[in-house]
């Protein structure tokens, strides 16, 4: 509603204006406008290549709905003016969101897509998307890492997040060129979305096994999780952790106590190491020298 009496109190935020700062010029400021612009949908279509195809069952038990999901690039006519504006949407939802240089070739750009029909025209709408960086590593190969990832509020919960995920992991283990895949300042949602990727990928290797889970984690599992799904060791332990929780019998002392330990391991040798490694710089000083540190840190 509007108010249209005057009222003596603090001057109103230009909200407008805020948002003019970040979205680009051209923007709906009124209905008919907003409509009319809905008209032209049945002209858009996605940019890119398509990698993935996948279902979702209807909640109703009709028909099931259909997604894509397409790399791209600015190279793709439109598509510098679609990612302008989609990634206005950031800002919405991520904290501490920012744009990103698009005139740096080693971004890539991953995309999904719902696919339907209407009035016997298909249409696609945007259901979210993924920014990834290729970084350089010595001598030849690149990591690439997610920068940012996205999906609209109206299709949250069904799965689209791992579907994304799962598909361009897919796509940079197909690549020979690709090192290891990581992710940029993770939230602890991204965190539990890569642990179900991965862990995805990794359950069917025979170095995941129970037998030898139950034997603890190995360099095998680190190398063959790096060979066949560019998975880091830190990842490949991870992973370790949590199929190592499946097989272990919850209700077995021995068994839980055997899991409990060999994580406490794991968390207690950076500190170990790092006192090692104290020891061996306090018996380099020379008795001066450990007197005036000693001294400094009263």
């Amino acid at each position: 509603s509007k108010l249209t009496q005057s009222v003596d109190c603090i001057e109103a935020d230009d909200v407008e204006g805020k948002i003019r700062q970040i979205i680009p010029p051209g923007f709906c400021t009124n209905t008919s406008d907003f409509l009319s612009l809905l008209e032209k949908e049945v002209d858009f279509k996605p940019f890119g290549t398509l990698l993935h195809t996948y279902s979702v069952l209807s909640p109703t038990g009709g028909e099931n709905f259909t997604f894509q999901i397409y790399k791209a690039d600015m190279t793709c006519r439109g598509f510098r003016e679609y990612h302008e504006r989609l990634q206005t949407f950031l800002m919405w939802f991520i904290e501490t969101a920012s744009f990103i240089d698009v005139d740096d070739e080693r971004w890539h750009y991953f995309l999904v897509f719902e696919k339907y029909n209407k009035d016997g025209a298909t249409l696609f709408a945007t259901v979210g998307y993924m920014t990834v960086y290729n970084y350089y590593v010595y001598p030849d190969k690149t990591r690439p890492r997610v920068s940012q990832m996205l999906i609209l509020t109206p299709f949250q919960g069904q799965g689209h997040g791992a579907q994304l995920l799962e598909t361009v992991h897919r796509y940079y283990i197909a690549s020979p060129s690709v090192l290891d895949i990581t992710a940029e300042d993770p939230s602890k949602s991204y965190v539990k979305l890569r642990d179900f990727v991965l862990v995805k990928f990794c359950q069917g290797l025979p170095c995941f096994s129970r037998e030898k889970l139950m034997q603890g984690f190995n360099e095998d599992m680190a190398v063959e999780a790096q060979q066949k799904f560019k998975i880091n060791k830190q990842h490949a332990r991870r992973v370790y952790e949590i199929l190592r929780l499946l097989v272990t019998d919850m209700s077995d002392a021995e068994q839980y106590r055997s899991y409990r330990l060999d994580i406490k391991r794991r968390l207690i040798s950076p500190y170990k190491k790092k006192k090692k490694d104290l020891s061996k710089k306090w018996k380099c000083l020379h008795s001066e020298e450990l007197k005036t540190n000693s001294i400094n840190k009263l």
